[in-house]
């Protein structure tokens, strides 16, 4: 995933009933790194040495770097990918007013703080560019589907007009046993 409801994607996939379902929790590596934020480009994070068993990862990263970090043979994964226009947007309202005061956000805000709104987008773009948020996009475009066990989709799709369908079908993705009732009643709560 790369900036992509990932806030919402946590909450979803750490909720009780889920876990209730699985005995899967969720891990966040960015939770134990310094002030919680990966300072390595998106389109190489790989990791060494396995994440803890029975838990849910979140990965911010390309699909050479998922990859290449160790997984159990029976893995599933997601990538959710957003429009990029889109993507530039949520970035730039994030960044200019709400996003938590960590790690870049500071300086960001700062720079942000002192353009229009105009000026800010496309120091965005400029900005997501220079940090390879488009090639990590890309990256899973182009090669996600190359693995039965990862489900690449939009982030449009998950919040379309058929979201409950859609989530449904995620969640068969990743052998997690909801019915449609659990899948509306989680996407309801959130």
């Amino acid at each position: 995933m790369v900036r992509t409801a990932s806030t919402w994607l946590f909450d979803l996939f750490g909720d009780s009933r889920v876990y209730e379902q699985t005995g899967l929790t969720t891990f966040s590596y960015q939770h134990y790194l310094p002030g919680k934020v990966d300072p390595r480009p998106s389109t190489y994070r790989p990791f060494a040495r396995p994440f803890p068993t029975r838990t849910i990862v979140y990965m911010y990263n390309d699909y050479l770097s998922f990859s290449e970090t160790p997984k159990p043979s029976e893995y599933r994964a997601i990538s959710v990918i957003r429009d990029p226009r889109d993507l530039l947007v949520s970035w730039y309202f994030a960044f200019r007013y709400s996003h938590a005061m960590k790690g870049q956000t500071p300086r960001l805000r700062a720079v942000l703080s002192e353009l229009n709104e105009e000026e800010g987008l496309l120091f965005g773009i400029r900005h997501l560019d220079e940090v390879n948020v488009f090639s990590a996009l890309r990256s899973w475009v182009e090669q996600g589907d190359d693995d039965d066990r990862v489900m690449v989709l939009r982030y449009e799709e998950m919040t379309g007009a058929d979201q409950a369908s859609v989530i449904a079908g995620v969640f068969r993705h990743c052998m997690i046993p909801m019915t449609d009732a659990e899948i509306a009643a989680l996407l309801e709560d959130h």
